[in-house]
């Protein structure tokens, strides 16, 4: 009988569909050889995925208590709560006004506790550090529950497969991995090596203190018990290390298209242009992605103002919010009927779609995310053969400063916006030849990303060598 392939479970906190980066690590790794289970949360939908090589789990992941109850679940548990607050509440009226403020108190007590404390352990030692996390779950539990929430529905399916290899994709996913390996020593059984898939630096994401205190004691907690740690940038992989005092740089895999979606399909012939209705000569800007404030896309519309004859076509869901922001600053600037709002396309075939555009711009604001990203609408404008104009976010702008691709401008500044386009609608041709003949593109594929992966899992558990 031939060996068994080994097992990898991989896992994710979304509904997996149209998450690009989980899709093209399971395939790959598939293509290695190894049997692949993709877990994923189920969405009020029931859609499964229908996968040839790979199989997709979705689960129903239900909040592990009421608010109300969470309230006081927070309250109770040892986050140096002074006494005296049990006090006050005993001498509170019935006032419903009051306990509500009690137990808001007693909440912003738990996250500035939490927060004060895990800033002390991240100066400390790492040899304290790796004494002291282990024995703290309940601070992250309190403050996110729904992260205990989604260990009761992921764990019976990773128990149940026992995989040989866990990959957690993000964050919430790192302490499901590693607690499943510990269960796995605990009872005698094999036990799984995790790798942990950074995808963002969660210090800088911007959320509540509340959600930042919990997830980050979380992620402090087990990241230095992944074996090993996969990242989307050359920045992150510098900043978790630093961060988290690792004893090992963390590898990085690109989140780059495949060579499939750079290909050309007759039957697909559908364009940007054509979708705005424009000639071959009016110049046309173009943006693909997500819409909301940090994005910055305001900043382009108002630039429209000074750039005559320059139409912007926006590639995006339908969110309301984002329309109505989009709507809004068109009508300010007076330059509705030059912006033109579009839906998504088939992720497959948004390189085939952008081509008929002139420039492709990126004007996200500064945030410690935007700074370290090097963002997957980069690399579809790259292939699109697309000259960029892009905010001074830093890594970004490096690389398209550095190679002539396009030109940066000050983040927020509508007028700069404004005058780097002019420069790169100045010497298009330029600029174009400069996106088809950059050296790094070869690198900027998924294609070029393979061997880490190969590399790692087959570090972890070698797949059987043919006699």
């Amino acid at each position: 009988m031939p060996p068994s392939r080994p097992r990898v479970l991989m896992m994710v906190d979304n509904k997996v569909a149209g998450d690009s980066r989980v899709l093209k690590s399971a395939q790959t790794v598939a293509d290695l050889g190894y049997r692949v289970l993709v877990l994923g949360r189920r969405g009020p939908s029931a859609e499964e995925l229908d996968e040839a090589s790979f199989r997709v789990k979705l689960v129903r992941v239900r909040r592990r208590m009421p608010p109300a109850e969470e309230q006081i679940f927070v309250g109770r548990h040892p986050l140096a709560y002074p006494n005296e607050l049990a006090a006050e509440a005993a001498d509170a009226t019935t006032s419903g006004q009051r306990w509500h403020r009690f137990r808001q108190d007693r909440r912003q007590r738990a996250i500035d506790a939490t927060i004060e404390r895990a800033q002390a352990l991240t100066a400390a030692a790492p040899q304290q550090q790796a004494r002291d996390l282990p024995s703290h779950d309940e601070y992250w539990q309190s403050l996110q529950p729904v992260l205990v929430a989604y260990e009761d529905a992921y764990a019976p399916v990773i128990d149940k497969f026992r995989p040989h290899i866990i990959h957690a994709h993000d964050f919430r996913m790192v302490g499901i991995a590693v607690r499943a390996a510990q269960r796995a020593a605990a009872a005698g059984t094999r036990v799984p090596r995790v790798v942990y898939d950074a995808h963002e630096f969660l210090p800088g994401l911007e959320e509540s203190r509340e959600f930042l205190a919990g997830n980050s004691w979380y992620e402090a907690s087990h990241i230095r018990r992944a074996d090993r740690i996969v990242t989307v940038s050359d920045p992150l992989a510098d900043l978790l290390l630093d961060h988290h005092r690792l004893e090992r740089r963390p590898s990085v895999t690109l989140n780059a298209p495949e060579a499939a979606a750079r290909t050309i399909d007759p039957d697909f012939t559908q364009d940007v242009r054509s979708d705005c209705g424009l000639a071959d000569d009016v110049p046309l800007l173009v943006y693909s992605g997500g819409v909301a404030a940090r994005r910055g896309l305001d900043v382009v519309i108002q630039g429209l103002a000074e750039l005559p004859g320059v139409h912007l076509a926006i590639i995006a869901n339908r969110d309301p919010a984002g329309r109505a922001l989009i709507d809004a600053t068109a009508a300010e600037s007076q330059v509705t009927d030059r912006v033109h709002v579009l839906d998504f396309v088939p992720r497959e075939r948004i390189i085939q779609h952008l081509r008929t555009a002139d420039i492709a711009v990126h004007p996200m604001i500064h945030l410690a995310n935007h700074e370290i990203a090097l963002p997957n609408k980069f690399f579809d404008y790259v292939y699109a053969g697309l000259p960029m104009v892009v905010s001074d976010v830093r890594h970004l702008a490096q690389v398209v400063d550095d190679n002539g691709l396009g030109r940066s401008f000050p983040a927020r500044d509508a007028a700069a916006f404004a005058a780097a386009t002019r420069a790169v609608l100045a010497d298009l041709p330029a600029y174009r030849r400069a996106v088809a003949d950059c050296p790094l593109r070869d690198g900027w594929t998924w294609e070029a990303q393979r061997p880490v992966l190969a590399e790692m899992y087959d570090t972890l558990a070698p797949l059987p060598r043919p006699e």
